[in-house]
């Protein structure tokens, strides 16, 4: 789980160089005046869909797992039987 750390902008010109990290872990040097509502709403609806299609390729990587090992027990079970194959 990642940690985001918040820095609160004030309506004033910054003159500090402040260094923050965007949605993609990239770093981002920030100055001057704060963030609009609307980039501040941009801002988190891209984190939430980054925060989507983490959870859905999770999702899916469990799927594949459970398919391959469900393959693989069917697999195991048939080969063990001791019935002569349905051809011969």
């Amino acid at each position: 789980m990642r940690v985001q750390n918040t820095i609160l902008r004030r309506q004033f010109l910054i003159h500090a160089t402040i260094e923050n990290r965007d949605v993609r872990g990239m770093r981002i040097k920030l100055k001057g005046w704060r963030m609009t509502r609307q980039e501040e709403r941009r801002a988190q609806e891209r984190a939430e869909i980054t925060s989507r299609i983490a959870s859905f390729k999770a999702t899916q990587e469990k799927f594949q797992r459970e398919r391959e090992e469900y393959f693989l027990t069917t697999m195991k079970n048939a080969r063990k039987t001791d019935q002569p194959a349905f051809w011969s």
